[in-house]
């Protein structure tokens, strides 16, 4: 695939309900069939395509999280650094693990809310 999709959020158009549109209101897809796909099918297919920008900077946000677990690989070992730095290393590093994981963790949930037609909700499990 070339070139960049349309920026999001995407939304479900308001008046055709199985539509998808940006935030300017401009089409992005169109869900249907005409009679084939009946209407709460399309409308549940405009949903999971209007969740697409968000579940692809979810799956972005896990990426980050991953590649920063990798990264505990080059942090120094034992001797290699006096053990206050290491220690200081250590603390910076857990500090953006948790605030990564919370992204993904967040951006996870909001994004199969937003392709269920559901609010995210804070109780969900992470």
């Amino acid at each position: 695939m070339s070139g960049a999709h349309t920026p999001g959020p995407w939304h479900v158009g308001r008046r055709a309900s199985s539509s998808v549109q940006d935030s300017r209101s401009y089409g992005v897809a169109a869900c249907g069939g005409g009679n084939v796909i009946p209407l709460e099918e399309c409308q549940a297919n405009a949903r999971l395509v209007a969740a697409a920008p968000l579940m692809l900077e979810a799956l972005e946000a896990r990426q980050a999280f991953v590649d920063h677990e990798n990264s505990s690989r080059d942090i120094p070992r034992r001797g290699e650094l006096p053990e206050i730095a290491r220690a200081a290393v250590w603390r910076e590093y857990d500090i953006k693990r948790v605030q990564l994981g919370q992204r993904a963790v967040t951006l996870r949930i909001a994004a199969l809310a937003a392709a269920r037609g559901e609010s995210p909700t804070r109780n969900e499990e992470t």
